[in-house]
């Protein structure tokens, strides 16, 4: 502090010297003596002049400055438009044409016509692809390269590339390459597939290729020439049709190789008065190859046709792809229609017009319910359709991975009919039975109960549910058992079941049962190679008779 104190006060002595020297002046302009005031006013004065000389000073120091800026300026902006005028002319007067655009112009700047070359371009073939890219580098500022072309068919290189704010588009014309000379000749005689020329006239060969040479078996050309060389028999009629108007005539023949048949597809086009060129390709490879392909397809269609039931297959468009004979005549649809590929919809309307569906109330619903199979593959059908004209149909359609439904179809009608014909023919047989006062039962062939009486299971106490079911007879006897006691009477019983000839054992007659009971058995073969026993209760009997040889003996 006391460093700064005597800076100050050396920088203020000269001005407080002044100060005490313009004092008495001061005061002797007034007229006066000296006072303390004239010192104030003195240091006032002196600082009035000082600030007045800075000021003055400073002004003209800021003039000189910004004269030397405006030359600067006015040099510098001299430079610049002699720099534009330079690049302007250097643009206009090259090849290379380019626009300027940017957010802040309100038109693109362009140079040698690129603002509306970019117009052309956008209306060219490449213009998906030019304004794709144009796009990108005016939103995200990536820059491309690539080749554009007009409407009148001129091709352009296209670059462009951010500049500051603004973006840059470059096109350059890409020369068309002069046509050359070609030599046709020496480049067809290196394809390896035989080619060759005939006159318009007579049809006669002009050239062929060492191919062709190869394919007839002709040393040189003149030799082919000489003898008018063919690949095929068919080949001159072919080249006469391409001759009458035909402009290219194809055709598909087969030719021995050595000793191997290879197939060629032969094509003939129609050059006017450079005759007719014609060109032979192998295709034994193509036609093996189509053989395969079809070939689990026609295996497919036919095992679909030796089907006795009726399969369609549906695709993911609901159209119908393919059917068999079976499905075409278990519906009585037309076949040329159904070639039509048809949608199930239209298939299923066409049914119910007809009256071949069962009667539905609301016909819309049920049909949805049949295409929900294409919508959803867990979903399946299997069911059966009782129409109204006497047909019952058994259906199952289900879906695969691919979308594909696929239904199979099965007329089912006589089956019904004979289980109708069965299930009456049984409840004969069960009415039959029951007017029996005996006990009756009727085994099968693999030794179950299939029939029996009421008074067979009332005499065994035995319950309706307990020989429901086809029980075996072993199971019977050992119910029986356990109602009336073990006893040899199911021994007979199964004797004479498991018998090839059950009627002889119908000789051991009687059998007490082990509740006192006597049973008269009696076994009968049946045409299915069942057995029919009959427990006739002869107890009664045996004990009338019992009384009657009892009696006289009592008389006497």
């Amino acid at each position: 502090m006391y460093q700064i104190a005597q800076i100050i006060k050396f920088l203020a002595s000269p001005f407080v010297a002044a100060a005490h020297a313009l004092s008495p002046a001061i005061a002797q302009a007034a007229g006066r003596g000296q006072q303390d005031s004239d010192f104030l006013v003195a240091g006032f004065v002196i600082s009035t002049l000082l600030i007045g000389t800075a000021c003055v000073w400073w002004a003209a120091w800021s003039h000189a400055r910004l004269s030397n800026f405006r030359i600067a300026k006015n040099t510098d902006d001299s430079r610049m438009r002699g720099m534009v005028r330079f690049r302007d002319a250097l643009l206009l007067e090259s090849d290379l044409v380019a626009a300027v655009l940017g957010n802040e112009l309100a038109s693109p700047i362009s140079y040698g016509g690129g603002a509306e070359l970019i117009q052309a371009c956008i209306k060219g073939p490449d213009a998906a692809i030019f304004a794709t890219s144009l796009n990108a580098l005016l939103k995200s500022g990536i820059a491309f390269e690539l080749r554009a072309r007009t409407g009148d068919h001129r091709r352009f290189l296209a670059r462009g590339k951010p500049i500051g704010r603004r973006v840059v588009i470059f096109f350059k014309e890409i020369a068309a390459v002069e046509e050359r000379a070609i030599d046709f000749p020496a480049i067809l005689s290196s394809v390896p597939v035989p080619i060759w020329v005939r006159e318009q006239q007579d049809l006669s060969l002009t050239w062929a290729n060492p191919a062709f040479l190869d394919a007839v078996h002709a040393d040189t050309l003149e030799a082919a020439r000489c003898s008018n060389a063919q690949i095929d028999r068919s080949e001159p009629d072919l080249s006469a049709g391409a001759r009458e108007g035909v402009e290219v005539s194809n055709a598909r023949r087969y030719v021995s190789v050595g000793s191997e048949r290879r197939a060629i597809s032969i094509s003939l086009n129609n050059l006017g008065d450079a005759g007719i060129v014609g060109v032979a390709l192998d295709v034994t490879s193509a036609v093996r190859a189509e053989g395969e392909v079809a070939a689990p397809a026609i295996a497919f269609r036919d095992m679909m046709d030796r089907m006795p039931h009726g399969l369609a297959q549906f695709g993911r468009d609901r159209r119908l792809t393919r059917y068999n004979r079976a499905y075409a005549q278990l519906w009585c649809l037309d076949v040329d229609w159904l070639d039509s590929k048809p949608t199930l919809s239209d298939v299923l309307d066409r049914l119910r017009n007809a009256g071949r569906l069962p009667e539905q109330r609301e016909f819309n619903t049920w049909k949805q319910e049949q295409l929900n199979l294409f919508d959803d593959q867990s979903l399946s059908i299997d069911t059966i359709w009782h129409a109204p004209n006497g047909k019952s149909i058994k259906v199952k359609g289900a879906a695969d991975h691919t979308g594909t439904v696929f239904f199979q179809f099965e007329d089912i009608s006589d089956l019904f009919r004979l289980r109708g014909e069965l299930t009456l023919r049984t409840e004969v047989q069960r009415a039959t039975l029951e007017t029996f006062e005996d006990g009756i039962a009727i085994f099968g062939a693999d030794g179950r109960l299939a029939m029996h009486n009421a008074n067979f299971a009332k005499s065994w106490s035995l319950t309706d549910k307990e020989l429901s079911g086809a029980p075996h007879f072993t199971q019977v006897a050992e119910m029986c058992a356990q109602r009336k006691g073990r006893d040899g009477i199911w021994d007979i019983v199964s004797a004479g079941v498991i018998s090839g000839e059950p009627q002889r054992y119908a000789e051991w007659g009687r059998a007490i049962r082990a509740d006192g009971r006597i049973f008269s058995l009696a076994f009968s073969s049946l045409p299915d190679g069942g057995v029919a026993v009959v427990f006739k209760d002869i107890t009664d009997l045996e004990r009338f008779a019992e009384e009657l040889r009892n009696k006289p003996e009592i008389a006497a």
